[in-house]
């Protein structure tokens, strides 16, 4: 893996272990709570970091491991960050990061109408 690559990597898990950090500090009661013009509590606001993640993996790396729906509860959202992060490092580190070096194809054309088209498009337009 070239040791860019590596560090990404290392960015990534290091941003992601802060994240974990701080929903662990988070009273559990404190993620029900929806803040004033917020769209979704707290706790749906973690997990949509997951949600995030797992989308990505599934629609656009294609990587067959699906879009896993993660409870409410405070275990869930810290068990759902975590195995998102492994989800996406163990992709890029497979066949000693080869993958970090290939170019995917866009799904989404600015210039198309409409713009989003193929099972990536499909799927978010559901």
């Amino acid at each position: 893996m070239h040791p860019a690559d590596h560090e990404i990597l290392k960015h990534f898990r290091q941003i992601r272990q802060r994240t974990i950090d701080l929903v662990e500090r988070i009273p559990e009661e404190m993620l029900t709570r929806q803040a004033d013009g917020e769209a979704l509590p707290l706790g749906k606001l973690f997990k949509h970091i997951a949600y995030v993640v797992d989308s990505w993996m599934d629609d656009f790396l294609q990587d067959g491991k699906g879009r896993p729906r993660y409870p409410d509860d405070k275990a869930s959202i810290l068990a759902a960050l975590e195995s998102t992060a492994d989800r996406l490092v163990s992709f890029f580190e497979a066949d000693d990061g080869q993958r970090m070096g290939q170019e995917h194809p866009p799904r989404c054309s600015t210039t198309a109408s409409p713009p989003c088209s193929g099972p990536a498009a499909t799927a978010s337009s559901t």
